[in-house]
């Protein structure tokens, strides 16, 4: 379990989104979550949670993410590197905190379906 030290921290609004890593361990499951994680992104910018351009920016790499995934061969550093991206464009809004932990748990599923 992460913790987070909010103290000082002042959200207005904020939406847990959660990737379900212990049942997910396949490619085509994998696409599903990426996926749902491309759909939140979207659903986050039109209620204001994050900027339109951060947002605009996260999909496209969650995008190319899903697209690396679906190949014959896909390569599991390439992927992490997207999702890293992604993570990154959507860091600094506080009210992201949920969408940022849902990339990092991706992420790490990732890591689990390509060994």
């Amino acid at each position: 379990m992460s913790i987070f030290d909010q103290r000082n921290q002042h959200v207005k609004k904020q939406k847990n989104v959660v990737i379900n890593s212990s049942v997910r361990q396949n490619k085509a499951d994998l696409i599903i979550e990426l996926e749902k994680l491309d759909f939140e992104v979207k659903k986050a910018a039109k209620r204001g949670v994050v900027s339109n351009e951060a947002a605009r920016g996260a999909e496209t790499k969650i995008k190319k993410a899903i697209s690396q995934t679906k190949r014959k061969k896909p390569n599991k550093k390439t992927i992490v590197e997207y999702l890293d991206e992604a993570k990154a464009l959507l860091e600094s809004f506080t009210s992201a905190t949920g969408l940022i932990t849902a990339i990092a748990q991706a992420t790490e599923l990732v890591k689990k379906v390509f060994l």
